[in-house]
């Protein structure tokens, strides 16, 4: 399990022990330097070491930022002995992504029990659980892209921002625009792109391109599927979100055509518009999270039924347990999300509560390890996103 939950690509069980961790972005570091190489050769690294670096960093293994390798390389040839200050946001950056990878571990304990048996829950609590699960993959994976950074920082490299803010966007291509963004700029600059050109050489197709656009998203977000994971499940998240950013692009289109003056100005100034387009986004992700979190189609299948209300009489029943972890987990993320920009930005009080609540960490992990080690319960507990 920790294997599948790290690799991202589902196969090859008989090589589990001689798999590498993180495989999946080896791959497409390794396809993306290839493809920069084949436009121009002159980017082809005379240095083997180098090029090993950028495809070995253990900052940025098992999960990202997927840096290119023209900004590494830059990087590595710029790089001097570290400042001070770049210690001082280093820290600062592992010490954020280690509170929201513990907050994350925390919120699963709660939900993890509960989706293995969503047929038997109600309505109420299988909402509860998928906000939950939302916000805890947000946690698990920008903490680890915190933690990456600030290791980078420390040893005088600047990993790529990841995530800003996906949940707050007010569409879908907004949202991933700022969601794993190193991911999306590869699926845009190798694929989406270089797709829409072929298709557009095309003289039916060149005639619609709104069409070209729809093809490229699905093609490109099926890949992105298939690339988390080869199960059923991950490609119909792939599928989903193809489909949900072509939607986004005719109805962008449509509307700037046809829509009203008073439409704008209801949707782009006021809350109301505002709470419309970012909750109808982030529930649009979040039901997708519904496919990516499931094991099988028919755990899949069985979490919509019961969010659709399936269990009859059971549908109000609330557990208020997952109520109060939902509501500190989203109170937590926007604490957190306040803690944006250098350490030097944040006040006397915020650096002083980081550097507790790191201590706190540090001693808890301290203590966990110790008494896995007298119990020889070594488990582990990895990153959720594959």
């Amino acid at each position: 399990m920790v294997f599948r939950e790290h690799v991202g690509l589902h196969f090859l069980p008989l090589w589990l022990p001689v798999v590498s961790i993180g495989l999946s972005f080896y791959i497409i570091r390794g396809i993306g330097y290839l493809i920069d190489v084949y436009k121009d050769a002159s980017k082809t690294e005379s240095q083997f070491t180098t090029f090993a670096l950028y495809i070995s960093f253990f900052g940025h293994l098992p999960a990202g930022p997927i840096t290119p390798w023209k900004v590494f390389k830059q990087q590595v040839e710029a790089r001097q002995l570290t400042r001070p200050d770049q210690w001082y946001n280093g820290i600062f950056l592992f010490s954020k992504g280690l509170l929201k990878k513990t907050s994350a571990n925390f919120i699963g304990w709660w939900i993890n029990p509960v989706i293995d048996v969503i047929p038997s829950i109600s309505t109420a609590d299988s909402w509860m659980v998928l906000f939950g699960y939302s916000v805890q993959i947000y946690l698990d994976f920008s903490g680890y892209t915190d933690m990456a950074r600030g290791v980078g920082k420390l040893v005088g490299i600047d990993l790529p921002e990841n995530f800003i803010r996906p949940y707050s966007k007010r569409n879908l291509i907004d949202f991933w625009n700022t969601w794993h963004i190193t991911l999306s700029h590869w699926l845009r600059d190798y694929l989406f792109v270089p797709l829409g050109r072929a298709l557009f050489k095309w003289p039916v197709l060149r005639r619609v391109p709104l069409g070209i656009a729809s093809i490229c998203y699905l093609i490109t977000f099926t890949i992105c599927g298939v690339w988390h994971g080869l199960t059923p499940t991950f490609l119909v998240w792939g599928v989903y979100h193809g489909i949900g950013l072509s939607g986004c692009k005719i109805y962008g289109n449509v509307a700037r055509r046809r829509f009203s003056e008073t439409y704008f100005h209801v949707m782009f100034n006021t809350l109301f518009g505002r709470l419309i387009a970012t909750g109808g986004t982030f529930l649009f992700v979040s039901i997708g999270w519904v496919f990516f979190r499931s094991e099988t189609m028919a755990q899949a299948l069985d979490w919509l039924s019961v969010l659709l209300g399936s269990n009859g009489v059971k549908t109000f029943e609330t557990h208020m347990d997952l109520a109060w972890v939902l509501l500190g987990s989203v109170i937590l993320t926007w604490v957190l999300n306040r803690l944006d920009g250098p350490i030097e930005q944040l006040k006397i009080w915020q650096q002083v509560a980081l550097f507790l609540t790191l201590v706190i960490l540090i001693l808890y992990y301290i203590g966990t390890l110790f008494y896995s080690s007298m119990s020889g319960d070594l488990s582990s507990s990895p990153f959720i996103y594959r």
